[in-house]
């Protein structure tokens, strides 16, 4: 199993990825891209926690952060999830933390 989720995902949606790899101890990864943004403001952390892999700890399982502009270290990372996914050791959460570029959709104007 491996979810991805873009960016800071819809709550719910992050939150039923989250439960449904760590309820089970399912053999998988979750993944999520952290551009530090949300659409045209930058992005908080939620709840008061400072990085979203935090959040695997409340559903049962090991999460990291990772730069996400180092090929290397996410490479890592993911081979660890796989290493453990095959092995039985349950799940793991990758956050990979970059930069977003340009404007979310033609409607963002990211200079203002």
């Amino acid at each position: 199993m491996s979810v991805r989720l873009t960016a800071r995902p819809r709550r719910a949606t992050f939150f039923e990825a989250m439960n449904f790899a760590g309820v089970p101890q399912a053999a998988g990864r979750v993944r999520v891209t952290n551009n530090q943004w949300a659409i045209s403001r930058a992005a908080a952390a939620p709840d008061g926690i400072r990085t979203l892999a935090q959040k695997a700890i409340a559903a049962g399982f090991i999460g990291e952060q990772v730069d996400g502009n180092d090929i290397l270290a996410v490479h890592a990372a993911a081979e660890e999830a796989i290493e453990a996914a095959r092995n039985g050791r349950g799940p793991r959460f990758i956050e990979a933390v970059t930069y977003r570029l340009g404007d979310h959709t033609t409607a963002d104007d990211a200079a203002r």
